[in-house]
Parts: structure tokens; sequence; C-alpha cells
């Protein structure tokens, strides 16, 4: 089999997700999507395989119904119709997010809920079912999540921002599919994006949290036993919607990526990105403009040369009226490129006009 990589854009309000295939060669080509429905009001959409069959598959946390979607894999970039999980998540699901809590080598979720402030983890059969969620309390509002080892014991534990109360809980996992109580680290005002990473080269996990009304990104380091300290709230542009760390440079240490809404002028907002010092710090920055209301970054390398690329979504316009796009800034091994590649994806019949979340994924054929 081939592997390919493919980009997941996920609209709003009913809309389908599309895949890109991004084949191995110097073109990165966005211009040929594949429709996959999802459920109804995706608000972020995760990988894994959840029956064991080899294939990737999809799952969505859907608003409007508010549970969770599988859209079974069939190879090759095709997906089977989707099927609502029959038990019931709680209202307004955000972020899924897709690992094995368990040790038993298949794949679980947890989900945050918006309303209801807690954590739901549902543990998975491997055959494309789901135990009962058990609920795990979260600071207010809790919304993205990242799954990753913090204490060093081999098990995954969940990292959340609390949009509301202004900080972020990290619930422990015990590796037999529980959590700990949650332990809370204060940052900035309104946390609305995370994402965590080596920031030192100590093997140990660090945060970096978005944070949208201080305009900061917050830098919390993990000291290997899953606590976090706060050693720097960084100044970004406006608004940050969104934050990825990922190596832009090839310097093998990770630097940070920040979008934000942060003008209306010629309808552009900005993507800046800071160098990590590879000391848990970043240093200087270097911004591009993107078009007027980013929603998402995601990063990978799209085009099989080696280089980490960056693809941003944005909207612009009201709500039932936006005009979605996906930007490409292609990896050049020291900066991204300066002028993005943009696709409309009003240009798609059926392609999201407001996208929510957007991730990557290797499909195989």
């Amino acid at each position: 089999m081939s592997a390919t990589a493919a980009l997941l854009v996920i609209g709003s309000v009913g809309m389908p997700a599309a895949t890109a295939d991004v084949p191995a060669a110097d073109a990165i080509d966005l211009s040929a999507p594949v429709y996959v429905r999802t459920g109804k009001g995706p608000q972020s959409v995760a990988t894994g395989d959840f029956n064991s069959d080899g294939v990737l598959d999809l799952i969505s946390a859907d608003s409007q119904t508010s549970d969770l979607a599988i859209v079974f894999g069939l190879g090759g970039g095709t997906f089977r119709e989707p099927v609502r999980l029959p038990q019931p998540v709680g209202s307004s699901p955000k972020t899924v997010v897709v690992s094995d809590f368990d040790g038993d080598r298949r794949q679980d979720l947890a989900v945050t809920l918006g309303t209801a402030d807690v954590v739901n983890v549902l543990i998975g059969n491997g055959r494309g079912r789901f135990a009962t969620p058990s609920s795990y309390p979260a600071g207010d509002s809790p919304g993205d999540m990242v799954a990753r080892d913090l204490d060093d014991d081999g098990d995954a534990d969940l990292v959340v921002a609390n949009l509301r109360s202004d900080d972020v809980s990290v619930l422990l996992g015990d590796g037999e599919g529980g959590f700990a109580v949650e332990a809370r680290y204060p940052v900035g005002d309104e946390p609305t994006a995370l994402d965590v990473g080596d920031l030192n080269g100590d093997d140990v996990a660090g945060v970096v949290v978005a944070n949208i009304v201080a305009s900061t990104v917050s830098v919390l380091i993990g000291d290997g036993s899953g606590v976090l300290d706060l050693v720097a709230d960084i100044p970004v542009a406006d608004f940050p919607r969104d934050v990825i760390l990922a190596d832009f440079d090839g310097d093998d240490q990770l630097d940070m990526a920040v979008g934000t809404n942060d003008t209306m002028v010629d309808n552009r907002d900005t993507v800046s990105v800071f160098r990590g010092d590879g000391a848990g710090g970043f240093r200087g920055s270097r911004s591009y403009q993107v078009l007027d209301q980013v929603d998402s970054l995601t990063a990978a390398d799209f085009n099989a040369d080696g280089i980490v690329d960056l693809v941003v979504t944005t909207g612009y316009g009201p709500i039932f009226s936006r005009k979605g796009y996906v930007s490409v800034l292609e990896g050049t091994g020291g900066a991204l490129a300066a002028d993005p590649t943009t696709v409309e994806s009003n240009s798609f019949p059926r392609m999201p006009t407001s996208p929510t979340s957007m991730g990557t994924a290797t499909l195989t054929s």
C-alpha cells in the first residue's frame, strides 16, 4: 500500500468535511478535495482505526446533535456514511481526541463539553464501539484539548484549555482508562487553543496556550511529574485563535506558529512564527499575511520534501455567509514562503464555507 498525506478540513452547521490528498511532488495542490459527510455541526475531527481493520477512520464532535459521529474508512481515501455513537456525550461537545487510555492497544476517545465543564472519556473495544462515558471535571468552559504523556509513565494524560476560568487543567491518566482529579494552572485571559511538545530538549512535555483576550501565549514547562510551571507570557498580535508547535526552520528545535485575528485592513490577518531557542523560550518572530478571520492551523510535510509546511483556514464575513479559505505557507527549511497559496473553499460546491477545525492524516491506497 502507498501512503498519502491528506489535509482534513471541517466545516460548521451541517457542512461535510473535505479531505485533500497531497501527492509526493514538489507542488502542494489542494485543488481536488474529496467530500466526507460527518455529523451535524462538527466542531472538531480526529482520526484513528476504531474497528481494527488497518484503515483510518474519522470521528467528529457535533454540536447540533450533541454527540459523536464515526466515519469508517474504506481505504484509498474513501469513507462510509457517518454513524452516530449511541452513547450520549452531553451538550456542546467541543474537542475530541484519540488515544489508548487503558493500555489495551485499542483506541479510546476523550471529548470536552463546553457547557458541562467536564471531559468525557469513552473506552473503545476495537470493534467500532465504545463504553458509556466517564466524566471528569475540568475548568469553566473547556475547549481545546491534547492527549500526551506529561508525567513520563507511558500513559496518556489530558491537557485542557478552560476558556472562562483562564486556566488549563491537567488530568493524569492511570493507564487503566481512568484519570486523577484535575490540577489547574493559571494562564492568560480566555485561553482558546493549546499545543504540547518538548520545549527545552529534556524529553518532558511542555505546553503553549493562546489567550484570545489577553493577546498572549502562555508558556508552561513540565517537570516530568505532570506539574507545569508558567515561565512566560509572550505578547502576540491581537486575538490569537490558534497556536501550533513544529520545527519550521529545520534546527531540530520546536518553533511556534500563532494565528491571530488582529486587523481588518485589506481583509488580512496574521500568522506569526516564533523561533524556539531550545531552552523553553522563543525569540523574535516573522509574520505572514493571510486572509481575514484565522480559524485554525496545522503543520506537516505536505509535499514530501522533508520540510514542514503550515496550513491556515480562514473565513470572512457574517457567520451564515462567510467565505472559507485554505492557505498554504510552504516550508523552505529556513522560513516559510512569503506568499501563501490560497484556495477559496466556496469554489467547490460542497466545500465547508465556515471552517472550524483542521487536521492531517496519512491515507493508504
